[in-house]
């Protein structure tokens, strides 16, 4: 869920979030916003470029990451890559599941966002190959 600190979205600022959802989208990922109160047309907007959900205004990025053990070892990584994220697990969200919280600042540009995007899918897919490379020898153990 991507949020912003503002009371209302502006007009001028809607190709700019447009292209965020799209970029997130395009990653395979569900998209939610926080932006405060909308105008006639906007929430259209955002759909047409993507948007899954509309949430409470909050500057807090909600990342769902799937299970823990997964979110765990994608939070390994993100340091290394240049990413700073909190880690949501239980009690705070379902047992299983596991997200990560981050916090959108003024001063980011379209850039800071889009690479925000890359480093947890990078980070994702090599704990996904991880996981999947744990599994493997349990897996042709199980054949033999």
């Amino acid at each position: 869920c991507m949020g912003a600190a503002w009371r209302s979205l502006k007009d001028r600022d809607l190709p700019k979030v447009a292209a965020m959802i799209s970029a997130v989208k395009a990653e395979g990922l569900e998209t939610c916003v926080t932006l405060g109160m909308l105008e006639d047309g906007q929430a259209e907007a955002l759909k047409d470029a993507g948007l899954d959900y509309y949430g409470e205004p909050s500057a807090i990025v909600c990342v769902k990451m799937g299970t823990e053990g997964l979110a765990r070892l994608v939070g390994r990584r993100l340091p290394e890559m240049g990413l700073l994220a909190n880690l949501v697990e239980f009690p705070a969200v379902p047992k299983g599941a596991a997200r990560f919280r981050m916090q959108v600042m003024a001063n980011h540009t379209d850039d800071n966002i889009r690479d925000a995007v890359a480093i947890l899918k990078a980070a994702k897919d090599e704990a996904e190959d991880e996981l999947m490379e744990r599994d493997q020898p349990i897996l042709q153990r199980a054949v033999a």
